[in-house]
């Protein structure tokens, strides 16, 4: 590889040089002949190549003139300082264009990128200092404040991309480097470039209209969790009695990825199963299901059920089992799933008791009671635990189930 000569010399910077040219004029045209130059003449042409190669070091790119034929796709620098790219031949040949003003898009920004800061003059009405803009021109901008819902840059409409839906609050961040485009049709507007940005919702009541954002590309429903089932209770008999309920299942667990999006989704939440009360078992935890419902409607159809609750139990024995709750049906409409986890059962002997613990999908699920009442569940579509009794008369309720979530993840 050529290593880089010392470009800040300057051939005869301080001899005497004479522009052949003037000398003997359309001496440039036919060059030398049989003849020895001047050192003059000389001097100057070695001048003149020496200069040319500092110019372009210092500068990059060269700076228009009007006196140059430009190719398509040429590179020039305007006088704004603003570098611009050709579409079309144009020149003395043709047609001089200056890029510093041009609106025919004979030249156009050849840098689609740069750092700009937008002031605010108005709730929602942005600012900036902008170079002349044509269609496809992007640029980054850290905006003043953040947006209430329909703001404008420079006059001019703010969209998300597609160039039809304005941003919804908080779509715009403020000191944060933000992408813009600016477009010229169906009429003239900016549209903000979220490509790449992540959107996480957690659904943890029944929605029956979820909207996705507008530029959503891909939607991952990470954790999709049916309601868990109640914990069993004991009837309490007094005397040497003794007995343990079993702990309610957790619902099922499932996960989906699409990217054809829907509208919108009814997204049901799957409650958890209510504890029993005395010798009663556990409430069944519900469904929680999400399905498409404006657009191909079909392509997202997912249920994960809830778990079973645990059976409750009457204390009048020496050795008494209360099983846990039925293991979730498997889940339906996911790319992955599992049943969750199933209820413990409860065993009392007369020599030890088992405490029962409700089953979970994500985690421990929750602890039984002793003689006492069962823990409620602590996450989300856990069984509620069992619980255990000796030598009471009094009546021991199961734990409740966790209710069903959502998690969302859009990736725009």
């Amino acid at each position: 590889m050529t290593t880089k000569p010392d470009l800040s010399r300057i051939w005869a910077d301080g001899g005497t040089v004479e522009d052949p040219d003037v000398t003997l004029p359309g001496k440039f045209d036919t060059g030398w002949i049989a003849e020895i130059p001047t050192f003059e003449n000389m001097n100057f042409l070695q001048q003149l190549f020496s200069t040319g190669l500092l110019y372009l070091a210092e500068n990059g790119i060269s700076e228009w003139s009007n006196d140059i034929d430009f190719a398509a796709n040429a590179i020039q620098k305007g006088s704004d300082g603003n570098v611009y790219r050709a579409t079309a031949a144009n020149g003395p040949a043709t047609t001089i264009v200056d890029p510093v003003g041009d609106t025919t898009e004979v030249w156009v920004p050849a840098l689609n990128t740069g750092r700009l800061i937008g002031t605010e003059s108005a709730t929602d009405v942005y600012t900036a200092e902008l170079p002349t803009v044509a269609d496809g021109f992007a640029f980054e901008i850290e905006f003043a404040t953040v947006n209430t819902g329909a703001c404008t840059l420079n006059g001019l409409d703010i969209h998300l991309m597609g160039g039809t839906v304005d941003p919804a609050a908080g779509d715009i961040t403020p000191d944060q480097l933000t992408r813009v485009i600016y477009r010229s049709s169906p009429s003239a507007h900016f549209e903000l470039d979220r490509t790449g940005k992540v959107v996480k919702t957690v659904v943890t009541a029944t929605d029956a209209a979820w909207t996705p954002q507008p530029d959503t590309k891909t939607i991952s429903f990470d954790e999709v969790l049916g309601g868990g089932g109640g914990g069993g209770g004991v009837d309490g008999q007094g005397g040497g009695t003794a007995g343990a309920s079993g702990g309610g299942s957790s619902g099922a667990r499932g996960a989906k990825t699409t990217s054809v999006i829907d509208a919108s989704y009814n997204i049901t939440i799957g409650a958890g199963g209510a504890g029993g009360s005395g010798n009663n078992n556990g409430v069944d935890g519900g469904d929680t299901t999400i399905v498409g419902s404006v657009g191909p409607g079909t392509n997202v159809n997912v249920t994960c059920p809830g778990g079973g609750g645990g059976t409750g139990l009457l204390a009048n024995g020496a050795f008494l089992v209360g099983s846990g709750g039925a293991l979730a049906v498997a889940p339906t409409g996911v790319d992955f799933g599992t049943r969750g986890g199933v209820g413990e059962d409860g065993i009392s002997t007369t020599l030890y008791q088992v405490i029962p613990q409700g089953g979970s999908a994500i985690g421990s699920g929750s602890r039984g009671g002793n003689n006492g009442s069962a823990n409620n569940a602590q996450n989300y579509g856990d069984g509620g635990g069992g619980c255990t009794i000796s030598a009471a008369t009094t009546n021991i309720d199961g734990g409740d189930g966790g209710d069903g979530v959502v998690v969302i993840t859009e990736y725009l």
